[in-house]
């Protein structure tokens, strides 16, 4: 069983196993412009049912995207973010016995998934979305999308 995580202030999943369909989903962990400790406190009560829950083999989340950090733009508050919310998570993983945890590359994802790991941004998402209703999976947005993507990608790269 693998879960995969496409992990910001909203956040996207999704769990199942290689050669089925992905089980996929999005939610917040705090509502829009709540403080970093709430968004932090939200990961820890909405991630660690899902792992005691779901008990996955895999866990694999998308490498924090560091070029978010040098685009003039981050506020603190997005730096603690972009790094704080994969350490929670990797922290309850452990804490719950799960081993196997991975990091995934986005252009690796996406290279894995679209056959081009060097899209922009904006372009990507769209693609992710698109290939995933090709697919048959009705995500409602890119954090689904992404998600489903990290999850495809694990089951080819990672196993299952």
């Amino acid at each position: 069983m693998i879960l995969s995580l496409d992990l910001a202030r909203q956040y996207g999943w999704a769990e199942g196993r290689a050669g089925e369909a992905p089980r996929f989903g999005s939610e917040r962990f705090a509502p829009a412009g709540a403080p970093v400790e709430d968004v932090f406190a939200g990961v820890i009560r909405q991630i660690a049912p899902r792992l005691a829950a779901f008990r996955p083999d895999i866990l694999v989340y998308e490498a924090p995207s560091l070029f978010q950090l040098r685009d003039g733009k981050s506020t603190p508050a997005t730096a603690e973010c972009l790094l704080g919310i994969p350490a929670i998570v990797q922290g309850l993983a452990r804490h719950l016995g799960i081993q196997r945890v991975y990091k995934a590359q986005t252009s690796s994802v996406r290279k894995h998934f679209l056959g081009n790991g060097r899209m922009p941004r904006a372009e990507a998402k769209k693609a992710v979305v698109a290939e995933c209703r090709r697919r048959g999976w009705e995500v409602r947005n890119d954090d689904e999308g992404d998600a489903c993507a990290i999850w495809d990608y694990s089951t080819a790269s990672i196993g299952a």
